[in-house]
């Protein structure tokens, strides 16, 4: 069997190692390619993707690690190759949603979810009626920021007009967002289809990104949660996701994001992550044969 990773402009040499590293456990052809060097034909109604004189369509297995900056091409080569009788645990409607913070919040909150306070605005002025009524501290999001970047709080009105201003001049929507104190903590849900990995994340800051300099440990997982990040998995059309939660000093649970394609946080999780995604992946391509 083939497996074929496909890597958007953020992934970077040591998770494609990772992942290959595992593939070549399970898959008799594993091949990794940039999103950037894919050619897309559309003849006689049939899609084809390609990367030189390699057609991408025969593979059997499929892991898309994309992101917003790739979105305009991403959007067609992960429809194509959804088309293709390979497994893919993603779907191009579930990448259009995560890719937008405030959307995926307000459908998340559609299944009864605890999630913050979230509004989505066009103007500096709107944004400061919503944050009267949210209160401060708030938090400024880029609707397709990751890794912790893009992402401000902000505890006055002094803090926010400059920043306001400067999204407004890029021409930026502003998502806005209620802080839910956590204590630089927060706990991320890996899901692989019915399965998860629980992780403890703890920040330098207020933000517990491993990306910025946070620390992560696994840790036992709790039925609640894991039933919460799956149920919002599957209502979004992810097989594959990290789902993070925070928890306010009453312990109640908020779902704050839902990311489409995880970090694997290697100084701390070692192969943890991409083994469980390879494997998974090549149990759903043995079972399509």
């Amino acid at each position: 069997m083939k497996f074929l990773l496909v890597e958007g402009v953020h992934s970077t040499e040591d998770v494609r190692l990772l992942v290959l590293e595992e593939a070549k456990k399970y898959f008799d052809t594993v091949l990794s390619v940039p999103l950037s060097k894919l050619k897309i034909e559309c003849l006689r109604g049939e899609n084809k993707v390609y990367y030189k004189n390699t057609l991408l369509n025969d593979f059997d297995a499929f892991y898309i690690r994309v992101f917003a900056e790739d979105f305009a091409f991403a959007q067609p080569v992960l429809y194509c190759l959804s088309k293709s009788r390979g497994v893919m645990p993603h779907c191009l409607e579930a990448f259009s949603i995560t890719n937008n913070k405030y959307h995926t919040t307000k459908l998340v909150s559609e299944l009864n979810i605890k999630v913050p306070a979230t509004a989505l605005t066009t103007t500096p002025e709107a944004t400061m009626q919503i944050v009267e009524k949210i209160g401060y501290p708030a938090v400024v999001k880029l609707l397709s920021g990751f890794g912790g970047k893009g992402v401000m709080l902000v505890n006055s009105e002094k803090e926010l007009k400059p920043i306001l201003d400067t999204l407004n001049i890029f021409e930026e929507f502003i998502c806005l967002q209620e802080y839910i104190p956590a204590g630089k903590k927060d706990i991320r849900y890996l899901v692989v289809d019915d399965d998860v990995i629980a992780i403890l994340r703890e920040g330098k800051d207020w933000r517990a990104n491993v990306s910025i300099g946070g620390k992560a440990a696994e840790i036992p997982v709790e039925k609640e949660l894991k039933d919460t990040a799956i149920k919002a998995a599957k209502f979004l059309g992810l097989k594959i996701c990290a789902v993070d939660f925070v928890q306010n000093v009453q312990q109640e649970n908020y779902l704050i994001e839902v990311n489409f394609t995880p970090g694997f946080m290697k100084n701390y999780l070692h192969n943890r992550i991409p083994r469980a995604i390879v494997k998974y992946l090549y149990k759903c391509a043995k079972r399509k044969k």
